[in-house]
């Protein structure tokens, strides 16, 4: 069983770490409970209910701790093109070597950020964007059934004060329970790492495809006729018969608490010093004044 406050958990099926959503869980987790208690005082005060003034609070939270998982699944991906250069048949041939144990000193080092283009930093705004409006959409939609629920209660009968005292409840389980906001969280960070992983790939020049990986509870419905599936950079894997936030599957999560992976699938042909050159500052960061070179050795 996974730790619950894990950063990453790893599926048996694949073998592969999945960001659990712990860290992005407990920042956004408190903005819905108080968006929540704002519904229930703007309905106290006889207000239409609406989420607006915390809707930017949400979205800038939600921006950088996305940017975040993208980053990370940037390196990761990265590191790991490294590892599978490293043993493939060209590498003998290549002037630049990559080390397989790589010095722990630069293992806290961050890649460049000149490689997080602005195409991405916008992808990821209007990610933020369309989380925060998604989500607080849904929530004012459930509260204004709490209210519908608790006026179809007055007309029953019952008290005020005990509408009152269960509307307020209401308000408070929309995102009281844990599990709701960890549903969220995981699946919008699996979301932004893969798309850095898959942001890496495109611009390494040496990856020519992605090939899905079902997780062990993948749905039957999307996930598991996936497995193994291999498509072009760019090339959705899946496609939605109906619009919505998922209609277009590039890479994990497929939808809401998916624990899917992708993995690269690499040409050795196309390995060049330059190609290990730019995995190397994303993977470690620029040139090391310590070393000159980053994680790259030169023969």
């Amino acid at each position: 069983m996974h730790h619950p406050n894990a950063k990453y958990i790893t599926d048996p099926a694949h073998n592969r770490k999945i960001p659990s959503g712990h860290f992005f869980r407990r920042a956004i987790h408190p903005i819905l409970v108080d968006a929540m208690k704002g519904a229930a005082q703007q309905t106290a005060d006889g207000r239409n209910i609406s989420l607006a003034p915390w809707l930017a609070q949400f979205q800038q939270v939600a921006y950088g701790d996305l940017l975040a998982y993208h980053e990370e699944g940037m390196r990761t991906q990265a590191q790991e093109l490294l590892h599978t250069i490293s043993r493939t048949p060209r590498a003998k041939s290549l002037r630049s070597l990559v080390r397989k144990n790589f010095p722990s000193r630069f293992a806290s080092i961050d890649f460049s950020f000149d490689l997080l283009r602005f195409e991405v930093l916008e992808e990821i705004r209007r990610a933020a964007f369309a989380l925060a409006r998604t989500t607080f959409a849904t929530a004012e939609l459930e509260a204004r059934k709490a209210v519908q629920a608790a006026r179809e209660q007055l007309r029953q009968g019952i008290s005020t004060g005990e509408t009152t005292r269960e509307l307020n409840a209401r308000f408070f389980q929309i995102f009281a329970d844990p599990y709701k906001a960890a549903r969220i969280a995981q699946t919008e960070a699996s979301n932004a790492f893969h798309g850095g992983q898959m942001f890496a790939a495109r611009k390494s020049n040496v990856v020519t495809g992605l090939r899905w990986l079902a997780s062990s509870d993948a749905c039957k419905e999307i996930c598991l006729p996936l497995n193994g599936k291999v498509v072009k950079i760019g090339e959705p894997f899946y496609k939605h018969p109906k619009p919505g936030p998922y209609q277009f599957v590039y890479h994990p999560a497929a939808h809401p608490h998916c624990f899917c992976a992708m993995v690269s699938v690499v040409s050795p042909d196309a390995v060049t010093d330059s190609s290990i050159a730019r995995l190397n500052v994303m993977a470690y960061g620029p040139p090391s004044s310590s070393t000159g070179h980053g994680g790259m050795v030169f023969g």
